[in-house]
Protein backbone atom coordinates (compact mmCIF):
# COMPACT_ATOMS: atom_id res chain seq x y z
CA UNK A 1 0.00 0.00 0.00
CA UNK A 2 1.40 3.40 -1.00
CA UNK A 3 0.81 6.03 1.69
CA UNK A 4 2.18 8.97 -0.35
CA UNK A 5 1.08 10.48 -3.64
CA UNK A 6 3.30 13.18 -5.10
CA UNK A 7 3.39 15.03 -8.37
CA UNK A 8 5.11 18.07 -9.82
CA UNK A 9 3.68 20.76 -12.07
CA UNK A 10 5.55 23.51 -13.90
CA UNK A 11 3.70 26.79 -14.33
CA UNK A 12 4.66 29.80 -16.37
CA UNK A 13 3.65 32.18 -13.57
CA UNK A 14 5.41 34.18 -10.91
CA UNK A 15 5.72 32.88 -7.37
CA UNK A 16 3.18 35.51 -6.21
CA UNK A 17 0.63 34.52 -8.88
CA UNK A 18 1.13 30.83 -8.08
CA UNK A 19 0.72 31.52 -4.35
CA UNK A 20 -2.66 33.15 -5.07
CA UNK A 21 -3.75 30.05 -7.03
CA UNK A 22 -2.83 27.86 -4.07
CA UNK A 23 -4.27 29.94 -1.22
CA UNK A 24 -7.45 31.34 -2.79
CA UNK A 25 -10.30 28.88 -2.06
CA UNK A 26 -12.08 29.50 -5.39
CA UNK A 27 -8.89 29.13 -7.46
CA UNK A 28 -7.74 26.03 -5.55
CA UNK A 29 -11.18 24.44 -5.94
CA UNK A 30 -11.08 24.98 -9.70
CA UNK A 31 -8.01 22.86 -10.23
CA UNK A 32 -8.79 20.35 -7.46
CA UNK A 33 -12.28 19.77 -8.95
CA UNK A 34 -14.33 20.77 -5.92
CA UNK A 35 -15.11 23.71 -3.70
CA UNK A 36 -13.07 24.87 -0.72
CA UNK A 37 -13.93 26.99 2.29
CA UNK A 38 -10.98 28.24 4.35
CA UNK A 39 -8.97 31.23 5.46
CA UNK A 40 -5.28 30.77 4.60
CA UNK A 41 -4.07 30.95 8.20
CA UNK A 42 -2.56 28.15 10.28
CA UNK A 43 -5.19 26.75 12.63
CA UNK A 44 -8.19 27.77 10.53
CA UNK A 45 -10.80 25.20 9.56
CA UNK A 46 -11.07 23.85 6.01
CA UNK A 47 -13.99 22.23 4.17
CA UNK A 48 -13.72 20.61 0.71
CA UNK A 49 -16.80 19.45 -1.18
CA UNK A 50 -17.40 17.52 -4.39
CA UNK A 51 -20.63 16.02 -5.69
CA UNK A 52 -20.08 12.84 -3.68
CA UNK A 53 -17.82 13.69 -0.73
CA UNK A 54 -17.04 16.17 2.02
CA UNK A 55 -13.67 16.46 3.66
CA UNK A 56 -13.05 18.55 6.75
CA UNK A 57 -9.75 19.61 8.19
CA UNK A 58 -7.41 22.30 9.38
CA UNK A 59 -4.72 24.46 7.80
CA UNK A 60 -1.41 23.42 9.40
CA UNK A 61 1.26 25.43 7.55
CA UNK A 62 1.31 28.77 5.77
CA UNK A 63 4.79 29.90 4.65
CA UNK A 64 4.21 32.91 2.39
CA UNK A 65 5.03 32.20 -1.27
CA UNK A 66 6.60 28.86 -0.34
CA UNK A 67 4.43 26.22 1.40
CA UNK A 68 0.74 25.69 2.15
CA UNK A 69 -0.43 22.55 3.94
CA UNK A 70 -3.54 21.12 5.57
CA UNK A 71 -4.80 17.96 7.22
CA UNK A 72 -8.19 16.66 6.27
CA UNK A 73 -10.43 13.62 6.66
CA UNK A 74 -13.34 12.05 4.88
CA UNK A 75 -14.48 10.52 8.18
CA UNK A 76 -12.59 7.28 7.50
CA UNK A 77 -9.04 8.21 6.54
CA UNK A 78 -6.97 11.25 7.44
CA UNK A 79 -4.21 12.69 5.29
CA UNK A 80 -1.97 15.73 5.01
CA UNK A 81 -1.69 17.70 1.77
CA UNK A 82 1.28 19.96 1.20
CA UNK A 83 1.83 22.30 -1.75
CA UNK A 84 5.36 23.64 -2.15
CA UNK A 85 6.39 26.36 -4.59
CA UNK A 86 9.86 27.05 -5.95
CA UNK A 87 10.71 29.38 -8.79
CA UNK A 88 11.16 32.96 -9.87
CA UNK A 89 9.20 35.79 -11.48
CA UNK A 90 8.41 33.87 -14.68
CA UNK A 91 8.22 30.17 -13.87
CA UNK A 92 7.40 27.94 -10.88
CA UNK A 93 7.78 24.33 -9.92
CA UNK A 94 4.84 23.22 -7.74
CA UNK A 95 5.11 19.99 -5.77
CA UNK A 96 1.87 18.57 -4.39
CA UNK A 97 2.12 15.76 -1.85
CA UNK A 98 -0.65 13.89 -0.06
CA UNK A 99 0.42 11.60 2.77
CA UNK A 100 -1.97 9.18 4.45
CA UNK A 101 -1.72 9.52 8.23
CA UNK A 102 -1.85 6.52 10.55
CA UNK A 103 -5.19 5.91 12.25
CA UNK A 104 -5.57 7.68 15.58
CA UNK A 105 -5.71 5.38 18.56
CA UNK A 106 -6.42 6.17 22.16
CA UNK A 107 -3.39 5.94 24.41
CA UNK A 108 -3.29 3.01 26.79
CA UNK A 109 -4.17 4.05 30.34
CA UNK A 110 -1.20 4.45 32.65
CA UNK A 111 -3.29 3.71 35.75
CA UNK A 112 -3.35 0.10 36.93
CA UNK A 113 -6.74 -1.63 36.83
CA UNK A 114 -8.88 -1.30 39.97
CA UNK A 115 -8.54 -5.03 40.73
CA UNK A 116 -4.72 -4.72 40.92
CA UNK A 117 -4.88 -1.91 43.46
CA UNK A 118 -7.27 -3.86 45.71
CA UNK A 119 -5.02 -6.92 46.06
Amino acid sequence: MNDIIEFDVELERSIAATWRLVTDPAALGTWMLGSFEFTPEAGSQLVFRTDDQVRRGEIVTVELDRRFAWRWSDGVEESEVSIEIDGDETRCQVTITERLLPPRRWAKPSIPPVEASMA
